[in-house]
């Protein structure tokens, strides 16, 4: 049996401080409206969650059209009530991905699919309950996955590792996530 790799944690947060100054570079303009917020919204965010965004900032919404936004520096995020099959088959496909990389790594972490929503907890086991959820919570990989993922591209539902798959999204788009989580995953235990 091949043993579980251990995460040095100090390399997290290494990890983590490249992954913050990634994404400010990438989004200077949501950058620069929080710290404008700032001086007139509590913690400048609307609502007290947003605080938690990995990025150490959220990404301000310049237009949105039914159910596609844009985000301030060019970012677009759709989704449709389109072609559920599509989308279920894709989650499928994203959960036998993620999976097969936590089996390959031999790491005690687990990935759940509930019809195209797909996410994974730094645990061995599914939460039961929303208690369970929150007590497997890693307030170290969490973060860094999130933004390691959105620097690369790939918005994770914040505050969970979660996955949507949209009408829009494409199989090498699948893919792509499955890639750059492994690269996390090798960036983490090396």
């Amino acid at each position: 049996m091949t043993p579980t790799p251990t995460i040095d944690r100090s390399k997290v947060k290494a990890l983590m401080q490249q992954e913050q100054q990634r994404f400010a570079e990438a989004h200077p303009r949501s950058l620069e409206l929080y710290r404008r917020a700032q001086n007139s919204l509590l913690a400048g965010v609307p609502m007290h969650w947003m605080t938690r965004w990995p990025g150490g900032f959220p990404l301000f919404v310049d237009e949105a059209r039914g159910a596609t936004f844009r985000d301030v520096d060019g970012l677009e995020h759709v989704l449709t009530e389109a072609a559920y099959r599509h989308m279920i088959a894709l989650g499928e496909q994203l959960e036998a991905e993620v999976r097969g990389v936590m089996e390959r790594y031999h790491l005690p972490w687990h990935v759940t699919r509930v019809g195209c929503r797909v996410e994974y907890l730094f645990r061995p086991n599914p939460a039961q309950n929303g208690s369970e959820a929150l007590a497997g919570q890693d307030p170290d990989l969490d973060p860094f996955i999130h933004l390691f993922m959105l620097n690369r591209g790939i918005l994770l539902t914040p505050f969970h590792n979660m996955a949507l798959i949209s009408p829009e999204t494409t199989p090498a788009q699948v893919r792509r996530h499955t890639e750059v989580f492994e690269e996390a995953v090798r960036a983490l235990i090396s």
